[in-house]
C-alpha cells in the first residue's frame, strides 16, 4: 500500500482518494497546532473545523471525534497492516513482515510529516485520553483478525507498537530539528536491541525462535 504522504504513494491514488487524504491531513494538523497552542482538553471540534477551513459537518464525514482527529495514522502504518492481513495467513505472520512496513513507511517521512509527528507525540503522551484513542485503529484492526490467530497478531502489534514507542519518544527529546531519517536511524537500532535482548543467549532454540524478527542488518 502507497505511503500516505509520499509523491509515489499518491501517484497511485485515484484523485477522490488523494482529496479524501489531503483533507484528512489538514483537519489532524489543525487540531495538532491548536493543541499545541491551548492545551487539547480547551479546544473543540469547532475550532478545529475553522483552523482546517471546513465545516463542522465536514470534520465528522472524516473523524468520529477530535481525539481520533488528532492520532490520525498519517504514515498509514494501520492500513498497510490491514492490506497484508487481507494476502497473509494470520496464522504465519511474522514480526519481520509487519517491521518491514515500518521501515519502509519511516522511510519515506519528509520534513513536514517529521515535524507534525514530533508535535503529534508530544500532545499525545501528555494527555491519557488521547493516548486512548490512539488505541482504536488496532482495536479494528485485531477485530478483523480470525480469533485463532488474534493472540498472535495482538502480541505482533505489541512488540512492533513498543519499538515504535520507544525510537518515537529518543527522536523527540534528543533531535531539534525532527528529521525522518534520523527517525529511521533510531528505530533500527531500538529494534537491533529488542533482537538482543531477545535472542542473546544464542542456544540453538532460541536462533530458531528469533527468525520471525527478520534480518536486523535492514
Amino acid at each position: 500500500m502507497p505511503h500516505r504522504g509520499s509523491v509515489a504513494g499518491k501517484q497511485h491514488l485515484d484523485l477522490r482518494t488523494r482529496r479524501r487524504l489531503q483533507a484528512q491531513q489538514e483537519i489532524h494538523s489543525a487540531a495538532v497546532a491548536l493543541a499545541t497552542e491551548q492545551g487539547m482538553e480547551k479546544v473543540t471540534v469547532e475550532d478545529i473545523a475553522e483552523r482546517a477551513g471546513v465545516s463542522v459537518r465536514t470534520f465528522f464525514r472524516y473523524f468520529p471525534t477530535k481525539d481520533r482527529a488528532l492520532v490520525y495514522d498519517q504514515l498509514g502504518v494501520h492500513a498497510a497492516i490491514a492490506e497484508l492481513l487481507t494476502r497473509a495467513d494470520p496464522d504465519e505472520l511474522h514480526l519481520r513482515d509487519i517491521e518491514a512496513i515500518m521501515v519502509r513507511l519511516i522511510a519515506q517521512i519528509d520534513n513536514d510529516q517529521a515535524d507534525d509527528l514530533a508535535r503529534s507525540y508530544r500532545v499525545i503522551v501528555a494527555s491519557p485520553q488521547i493516548m486512548a484513542a490512539s488505541q482504536v485503529e488496532r482495536a479494528e484492526l485485531l477485530a478483523c483478525v480470525p480469533p485463532s490467530a488474534r493472540t498472535r497478531v495482538r502480541l505482533l502489534l505489541d512488540i512492533l507498537g513498543t519499538v515504535w514507542l520507544s525510537a518515537l519518544c529518543e527522536w523527540v527529546e534528543t533531535d531539534a530539528a525532527p528529521d525522518g531519517q534520523a527517525l529511521l536511524t533510531i528505530y533500527r537500532q531500538r529494534r537491533n536491541q529488542l533482537f538482543t535482548l531477545v535472542c542473546g543467549a544464542g542456544n540453538t532454540d532460541e536462533r530458531e525462535d528469533c527468525e520471525c524478527f527478520g534480518s536486523v542488518k535492514s
